[in-house]
């Protein structure tokens, strides 16, 4: 099984309603795909080994085939996803696959 790490932060003052919509509404969208099987969100812990952190919510994504399967069907289920302005603009997504 192959990890697709989602980075994100809410809106200033958002959170809420950015961890209802992530929850709610995003991962069953994600999860409908079917390269897609299985998700965990997290949210930074305070305590951290290194200085100040860019993100504050992780997502991760279980998926199956190549990375490149993967983002194929994100890619063309983008157009019909329900996003929302409660997402800070600065995202960062990384695939990862089994290193042996």
């Amino acid at each position: 099984m192959a990890k697709m790490l989602v980075f994100t932060n809410a809106v200033e003052g958002r959170d809420e309603e950015f961890n209802r919509w992530y929850d709610e509404v995003h991962l069953p969208e994600v999860l409908a795909l079917p390269a897609f099987s299985a998700a965990e969100r997290f949210r930074l812990a305070e305590a951290q080994m290194f200085g100040e952190q860019r993100f504050r919510y992780l997502a991760i994504y279980e998926y199956c085939g190549s990375a490149r399967d993967a983002l194929d069907a994100l890619t063309g289920a983008a157009g019909s996803f329900r996003m929302t302005d409660a997402m800070a603009p600065e995202v960062q997504v990384s695939l990862f696959e089994p290193s042996a």
